[in-house]
């Protein structure tokens, strides 16, 4: 596959206190052998500093330096031994007027026959920008999800000592994905969930993504939705090796 947007409906539910998210974004799905012909799509997207809607290689993981897409295949041979011989699709929000946030992006790695071998969820975390990769053996997962321990410390309202389950469907008309955060009990403490609905790359409908859903509005929207919290009496966790305050600023710009 080549590339696509996704009208993406976005939920997170926190158990206790209760509380409820919900946000609609457009985030796109690029194949990282095809990235030249993001240029060509349409004067507002691309990959030099002048177009509204960017697609920066210093935005994800990896070296700047590098390929993205061989870091991210260097990644799975190391942690999992496996050759990615085909394509490799993330999906992930855009820079939108020169800001970038990206809670995780998702990477779906195939062999040359066009089958998934290895999935990676690229997580940053907010306020500190730190970065963690989870490198995950491709498994029907709407079968038999995945679980793993929690590596990054997320959200500062919570604690390190909990499990992740996730699941996660292939790219294709529609994507969906979920996350649950598990207690030492295996009690679901906070789910996020995914929606999402594939519409073509078109000038459009990344004007929809420009004036609808740009990446500044789901940054403020995460931040709005943390104050909420904390009104309601949350506990702030401090990061467990900074022990910082939170940074004056917003995300990385």
């Amino acid at each position: 596959m080549h590339h696509a947007l996704y009208d993406a409906r976005i939920t997170h539910h926190r158990y206790a206190p209760d509380h409820l998210l919900r946000q609609r974004a457009i985030m796109a799905c690029i194949n990282l052998d095809h990235l030249d012909e993001l240029d060509d799509v349409s004067p507002l997207l691309g990959r030099g500093p002048s177009r509204p809607i960017q697609w920066r290689r210093a935005d994800y993981l990896g070296d700047p330096t590098h390929a993205l897409k061989d870091d991210v295949c260097d990644l799975v041979k190391t942690r999992l031994g496996i050759s990615v011989t085909g394509s490799v699709v993330m999906l992930a929000s855009l820079r939108t007027l020169w800001w970038c946030f990206n809670p995780i992006v998702t990477y779906w790695c195939f062999n040359r026959e066009g089958g998934c071998v290895a999935l990676v969820l690229s997580v940053t975390n907010t306020p500190w920008h730190e970065h963690h990769a989870y490198v995950l053996p491709w498994v029907d997962s709407t079968q038999q999800p995945w679980t793993f321990p929690k590596a990054l410390h997320v959200s500062p309202f919570f604690e390190m000592d909990f499990t992740y389950r996730f699941h996660a469907s292939l790219p294709h008309d529609h994507i969906s994905l979920g996350l649950d955060l598990l207690d030492s009990t295996g009690s679901v403490a906070f789910g996020a969930s995914m929606q999402a609905k594939r519409m073509p790359l078109t000038n459009g409908n990344l004007v929809k993504l420009l004036t609808q859903t740009p990446t500044q509005k789901v940054s403020l929207g995460i931040y709005a939705h943390a104050a909420r919290l904390r009104a309601k009496g949350t506990r702030f966790v401090p990061h467990p090796k900074k022990h910082m305050e939170l940074p004056p600023h917003g995300p990385r710009d």
